[in-house]
């Protein structure tokens, strides 16, 4: 895997989302923890460990530059979405 790929989470905002724009550009992975960043307010966000397997295809050097990268951000606490209730019934 190319070092400072951000990885694409599928479902928007269940692990958080910038607290300023609501958005994100993706996660880093630094060894098994999962770091979401927005680029545009240059913030950072914890979502959690070994969550997604894609660390696994990753190498020392890949969580260095990681790391890197990561330390230009500053990090915040995650702006999270109300999920709508669904009704069983329907």
């Amino acid at each position: 895997m190319s070092a400072g790929l951000l990885l694409k989470f599928p479902k928007p905002g269940r692990l958080g989302d910038c607290p300023q724009c609501g958005r994100n550009d993706g996660y880093l992975n630094v060894y098994k923890s999962h770091w979401f960043i927005c680029r545009r307010h240059r913030v950072k966000w914890y979502a959690g460990y070994d969550l997604f397997p894609g660390w696994q295809d990753e190498t020392e050097e890949d969580w260095k530059r990681n790391l890197q990268i990561l330390s230009q951000y500053r990090e915040v606490r995650a702006k999270f979405r109300k999920l709508r209730a669904t009704r069983q019934d329907e």
